[in-house]
């Protein structure tokens, strides 16, 4: 991507250094300020200031569009939170409005699978069995970018801001990925009436739902597995049990690695779900090559002739074991307050889980509540994903989705939606995402964004950040640094503030400076943090 070549040193200077700058501490209320009595637990019972609506949008959103935080303020933090936990109720038309594009990814399993083998046979027929080919390849690539954007694009435009921070967080916990067999035709599905839906709900219903999902059983291999019964078919071909999804049931989506189970266990595991499988894309029980004799997980017991319903009971098992939810817990409190999660933290979300039988929306409300959410060492102390990156900027500048652009740029971030590189999703860590390269990407990118030139997003800039219109050239870069500051959560450093007034100030075209300072607040370490 072409940028001028006036904004890299600046630029570089800025998001080079993202992670070697300390967290900023929130800025609290003004000193002396009279306040009610008893003083607020938390901001989410009153008092809050911007930086407080923010923190709670950086964390439990995408991000704040303009003006969000100072609404948030007068209508208050707790009001927005339990609205936020009720998504039904949230008219979500944006949302919807921003899938029409990507529609054909949507599209049932069967026709997805139909469309991509018409068009192979009609190259064939054609006599261009090389094109057939690469028009094969193409349609894959093309449904892969539309499927990856039905997600990216949600996240963008979406009022459910929170039902879709949940959902990312479950698209890592259960991760599958596009490049696995048909799992490119069943991803959508898997997100769109799996995940989502569930996102907020109880866990033991995700836990079940994921289980049974055609994704999930292509993409770990169980729909391959089955009891090796002497002289049966799958014997003769040497398939019998596969503990491919066993293991990263117990591992990642419910107990956690040092839960204390054994390789038997995991066996034993596998056994109980052979025969759980996919026809046609959709999940079937195959009896004729589930194992049937008497297994034993972790010390409980399941009898011979269990059928489907065991696999039922095992998973039930899994959801309510203390391991479960202290994994679970914990890996929500890394995701919503810090990488190395406060015990207050973790403590207050297994309490709500235990006291309402795994209600994720319970969890999140009572992470949110805890007084260390609101800590000052907790605000700005996580690094941004790439796609958190993205996500913010675009939603900070009001801007939408425009075709695939978004999701190619992804790749170049090295965080491709659905196409994590193993079961364990993508990292919600500082460790996963710093490196130079990646300040680079990220640096480019929001040389594009501020350029109002990046593939893939439409936005207007004259109503985020208007050029002059009348007043001082100082006042209008006064104006223009103090917006900025908002965009931010926990505002910009002195340090940063001082680069980038310094920088607004040398170009003669207001046009050009508003560019400068908006690629530098996007680079900024401030802005890699939330």
């Amino acid at each position: 991507m072409a940028q001028p070549a006036s904004l890299l040193p600046a630029a570089a200077l800025v998001a080079a250094c993202a992670h070697q700058t300390a967290p900023t501490a929130a800025r609290g209320p003004a000193a002396g300020r009279a306040r009610p009595e008893p003083e607020p637990t938390t901001p989410l019972e009153g008092g809050a200031t911007a930086a407080d609506a923010v923190h709670l949008l950086a964390r439990l959103s995408f991000g704040a569009k303009p003006g969000q935080a100072a609404e948030l303020v007068k209508t208050g933090l707790s009001a927005w939170l339990d609205r936020q936990l009720k998504p039904a109720a949230i008219d979500d038309a944006a949302g919807t409005a921003a899938l029409a594009p990507f529609a054909d990814a949507l599209k049932p399993f069967d026709e997805l699978e139909d469309a991509a083998e018409q068009e192979a046979a009609r190259m064939l027929d054609d006599g261009e069995a090389d094109g057939a080919k690469k028009a094969k390849n193409k349609a894959k690539k093309e449904l892969l970018l539309e499927t990856q954007m039905t997600a990216i694009a949600r996240y963008v435009a979406s009022e459910r801001q929170l039902l879709e921070v949940m959902t990312d967080f479950w698209t890592n916990h259960f991760a599958v990925s596009l490049q696995k067999g048909k799992v490119r035709f069943l991803a959508s599905d898997f997100v769109e009436k799996t995940l989502r839906p569930k996102a907020l709900g109880k866990f033991g219903d995700l836990l079940q739902a994921t289980a049974r999902h055609p994704a999930m059983l292509v993409y770990l291999d169980n729909a391959r597995s089955v009891a090796p019964r002497p002289g049966s078919k799958p014997a003769k071909k040497g398939r019998g049990l596969n503990e491919n999804y066993a293991r990263e049931l117990m591992e990642l989506h419910t107990l956690g690695v040092d839960a204390g189970y054994t390789q038997d266990d995991v066996i034993a595991v596998a056994r109980i779900l052979s025969g759980w499988s996919v026809a046609d894309g959709e999940y079937t029980f195959r009896a004729r090559v589930h194992d049937d004799d008497a297994k034993t997980v972790m010390g409980t017991q399941f009898p011979a002739g269990g059928g489907e319903q065991e696999g039922v009971q095992l998973l039930e098992m899994l959801a309510n074991h203390p391991k479960t939810i202290q994994h679970v817990c914990t890996q929500l409190c890394m995701q919503l307050v810090a990488d190395d999660p406060p015990k207050e933290a973790i403590a207050a979300a297994t309490g709500a889980w235990r006291a309402t039988n795994g209600d994720i929306g319970a969890v999140v409300h009572a992470i949110a509540s805890a007084p260390v959410f609101w800590r000052a060492a907790v605000r700005n102390a996580k690094i941004k994903s790439p796609l958190e990156v993205v996500v913010s900027a675009v939603r900070a500048v009001g801007g939408t989705c425009e075709g695939t652009g978004l999701a190619k740029l992804m790749t170049r971030l090295g965080q491709p939606t659905l196409l994590a590189p193993a079961p364990t999703g993508y990292a919600d860590s500082a460790a996963a995402w710093l490196s130079t390269a990646g300040a680079l990407e990220r640096m480019d990118f929001a040389l594009g964004l501020a350029a109002g030139t990046l593939p893939g997003v439409i936005v207007d800039l004259d109503r985020t950040l208007p050029l002059p219109s009348g007043e001082p050239t100082p006042q209008w870069r006064a104006s223009t640094v103090a917006t900025l500051d908002s965009m931010i959560a926990g505002g910009l450093t002195h340090t940063t503030r001082a680069v980038i007034e310094t920088w607004i100030a040398r170009p003669k075209q207001p046009q050009q400076a508003r560019t400068i300072a908006l690629a530098l607040a996007f680079a900024s370490p401030e802005f890699q943090r939330q």
